[in-house]
This record gives structure tokens, C-alpha cells and sequence, in this order.
């Protein structure tokens, strides 16, 4: 490998690339410029994020963009990123699908289309709102980021049979005293001395609290259609003290 006036040049298979030499506060500017509105990530070829918006910090656990890429595709995204990059000077822009997981869910690229921009250092991603908005997974992901400013509030998540896929884990621990790794897996009823049976969405009834009390509770439930096509059950919780 070379230096040419600063900019990598490549050889791949005969053919000479060159990485682009745009740099990272250029391109945030005209994605701000241009009032974008969707996810914006931008990291290096480590996977190390540079720049994130607040849609970013909804699936982002760590310091790597690469974590929430499912372990199964993260290979091939890899090796696709770094190709675009070496190539970033005549591509500049390239249109993807990126699969990810959010919470614990894995959502399939075909749901994700999005964009990638190249700048010297690495590639920015963008998604756009109305991709997001297709998403339930990222909008249960706002709800829990919202609620857990909210003490007296429970979030639980079932897949259709019952079985208890994700919860408000601060708030469940501070209002009924269980961990995360002690309830989910279980199901539902197995937090209710008698479950509600009536048609109603809002409901009352009495979550079983891990020193064996009954916490009187107020519940709105309902369905929702994740990417998967599968549906869940959603209860959402107001403790009484």
C-alpha cells in the first residue's frame, strides 16, 4: 500500500481504489443541512462509533456499532463496509440493508434499508423515520427509554404464548424486587395469583412481588406485530403503594 497526496490507494483484483477524503464534520453538516430525519451513525472500520444521534443511542449497548449487528451477519457486514470504504471516493453514497438488533430483538436487513456515506476515517449510516416507524421493536425501545423516568410504571413483553420476552428491568426490580434474569423466560402468569380473563384492555390485579407479597396494579394490555411477523402481548403497569 502507498500514499498518494494523503489519500490510501489500493489494489483489489487489477483495479486501484481510492478511499474518499472527506472528513466526518463535513458530512454530519450536510446531513444536518438538509434536515434529515432518521438514524444517524457514523464509525470507523473498527467499528468504534465517532458520531450518533439520539437514534442511535436506542439499539446502541456499547462503544461498537458492530454489537448490534446480529453475530450471524456481522462477518459479511464487515467485510461489505470495508469494501464501500476502500472504494469511497468514486461510490461517496451507496444504499444498503443492515440488519440489527434492537433490544433483544433481531430484525432481518430486508426491514432495514438505509445508506451509507463515505469519509475518510470510516462510513456513516443513515435510516430513514419512516423505516424507524415501521420498526416496533425501536418504538417499544423509545417507550422504555420514556418510562423509566416514570418509578411507579412496569413494562412487560410476551410472545403469544405467554412467555415473558423483555421488561422495564429498573423499574420491575424497584417496584416488585426481581432481576431480569429471574423473569424472563417465565411466563406471565407465574407474576399473578389469578389472571384477568374479562375482555377489557384495563384492568386491575395483584403482580406477585419476589418477597411474596401482592402489589395492587393497574394494567393497560395490548398486541403488537414485531418485524419477525409474529405477535406480542404488551402490559403496561401502574403500582400502587
Amino acid at each position: 500500500m502507498e500514499k498518494v497526496v494523503g489519500v490510501e490507494i489500493l489494489q483489489v483484483g487489477g483495479e486501484i481504489k481510492k478511499v474518499s477524503k472527506r472528513r466526518l464534520d463535513s458530512v454530519i453538516a450536510e446531513i444536518i443541512e438538509g434536515r434529515f430525519k432518521g438514524l444517524v451513525c457514523a464509525f470507523d472500520l473498527d467499528g468504534k462509533v465517532l458520531y450518533g444521534n439520539d437514534r442511535v443511542e436506542l439499539i446502541l449497548k456499547g462503544s461498537s456499532f458492530f454489537d448490534v449487528i446480529p453475530a450471524l451477519e456481522r462477518g459479511r457486514l464487515i467485510e461489505m463496509f470495508s469494501e464501500v470504504h476502500r472504494d469511497g471516493e468514486s461510490l461517496r453514497s451507496v444504499p444498503c440493508f443492515v440488519p440489527l438488533t434492537v433490544g433483544k430483538h433481531c430484525i432481518r436487513d430486508e426491514k432495514v434499508r438505509g445508506e451509507l456515506l463515505t469519509f475518510s476515517k470510516g462510513l456513516v449510516l443513515k435510516i430513514p423515520e419512516e423505516v424507524l416507524l415501521e420498526l416496533m421493536e425501536m418504538e417499544l425501545e423509545k417507550l422504555k427509554v420514556l418510562l423509566s423516568h416514570h418509578p411507579t410504571t412496569g413494562l412487560w413483553i410476551t410472545d403469544e404464548t405467554g412467555f415473558i420476552v423483555d421488561i422495564l428491568k429498573g423499574n420491575c426490580t424497584r417496584n416488585l424486587g426481581w432481576d431480569e434474569e429471574e423473569i424472563v423466560g417465565k411466563h406471565i402468569s407465574s407474576l399473578v395469583i389469578k389472571l384477568h380473563e374479562g375482555p377489557e384492555e384495563v384492568y386491575e390485579l395483584k403482580r406477585l412481588h419476589k418477597d411474596g407479597r401482592l402489589v395492587r396494579t393497574n394494567v393497560v394490555e395490548g398486541k403488537v406485530v414485531f418485524s419477525n411477523g409474529h405477535i406480542y402481548h404488551v402490559y403496561l403497569d401502574t403500582y400502587f403503594r
